[in-house]
């Protein structure tokens, strides 16, 4: 039975990793790649496709942090470090280190190859273009691997796949950090009074601006081209972008009346019945599996279907649910109201104290 007696044995040298651990992935959440916001998505037949991925710096960026999690070699390498945690807690790292591994080693690559697992391609990438250069001959893999695979397969697909596998294999990582890694180190700390040896901190900074502790003050600041100050009306068109936001944003987008005015609606209104009165419409309700459409006389536009029930935006502003889908509207805007006021736009976080 595990009682916490042996983790007064670890060495300082394995309380460094966890620590180190535990930075990385910190820093790795504040990542924009590791956002709510970061898009991708493809679409078209199977040879002519388009596929949106977000931008290539915030990618690469987020890509420096992984890839110390990943390389066998590199101390803060997710299975060694989870290896130190199982040590003293025997038979606990399985559920974090098996929900990686088994997409991971999961064959067949999405609307891709499927003679690829997703580790193939995670090593193929960062082996011959982004650690390595790929030239080394005691490399299993070569830069040519890698242009073989892109004349076999397309650079768009291998991309795409890439960035989608960084992305949950990141998130995974970084969850495991938050809900396994930092609680056994709480533990350490209070049992044993060990720390790490260094500043565990954000060595390249978070800020735009930050003030340091000698009082000097540091402008982070890209060029106009890369860089613009959002105001409340930008973030709040950005947060209506988010997928999980699909259908309120198919109601609000038909509602023709500037995004400030929208913005200002939100902030007012405590549900979506008064927002939608802001706004000068209302929210109508009509008996469950009834075809909305077929009770309105005049002009509207229909929004995608809900729980099985259609909605729909009239030309006065009122929306009409029925009321099967009615609670899901509630909830949705209180959900977006929420997303709004957090700006704390990590995709994941540490568990609230």
């Amino acid at each position: 039975m595990y009682d916490g007696s042996s983790i007064l044995k670890i060495p300082q040298d394995d309380v460094d990793r966890l620590a180190l651990y535990l930075e990385i992935i910190e820093d790795m959440s504040f990542e924009p790649f590791y956002s709510k916001d970061e898009k991708m998505s493809l679409s078209g037949a199977t040879e002519e496709r388009e596929f949106y991925m977000g931008d290539r710096a915030h990618f690469r960026s987020a890509l420096i942090s992984f890839r110390r999690l990943w390389m066998n070699d590199e101390p803060s390498n997710y299975k060694r470090v989870a290896k130190i945690v199982d040590r003293y807690r025997p038979g606990t790292k399985g559920s974090h280190i098996s929900q990686i591994d088994r997409n991971l080693y999961k064959d067949g690559l999405i609307f891709g190859p499927s003679d690829m697992t997703r580790k193939d391609l995670l090593e193929l990438w960062i082996n011959c273009v982004f650690a390595h250069s790929g030239q080394s001959s005691k490399k299993k893999l070569q830069r040519r691997d890698f242009d073989k695979a892109v004349e076999k397969y397309g650079i768009g697909i291998l991309e795409w796949n890439f960035r989608n596998i960084v992305s949950w294999a990141g998130k995974e990582m970084i969850k495991m950090g938050f809900e396994y890694i930092q609680p056994f180190m709480d533990e350490v700390v209070a049992l044993t009074g060990k720390r790490e040896t260094f500043n565990r901190s954000s060595p390249f900074g978070r800020s735009i601006q930050e003030v340091t502790k000698s009082n000097d003050v540091i402008y982070r600041k890209a060029s106009s081209k890369f860089h613009s100050d959002e105001s409340a009306e930008h973030r709040f068109v950005r947060v209506l972008k988010r997928g999980e936001h699909h259908q309120m944003s198919s109601v609000i987008e038909k509602i023709n009346v500037p995004p400030v005015e929208k913005l200002m609606s939100l902030l007012r209104s405590d549900d979506l019945e008064q927002f939608l009165r802001e706004l000068g419409g209302a929210l109508e309700i009509h008996e469950a599996h009834t075809k909305v459409m077929d009770l309105l006389n005049r002009k509207f536009s229909m929004g995608s279907s809900v729980l099985g029930d259609q909605y729909v935006i009239d030309r006065y502003r009122g929306l009409h649910v029925t009321q099967n889908n009615h609670q899901f509207f509630l909830l949705a805007y209180l959900r977006l109201k929420e997303d709004f006021l957090d700006t704390d736009d990590r995709a994941i976080k540490p568990p609230e104290a």
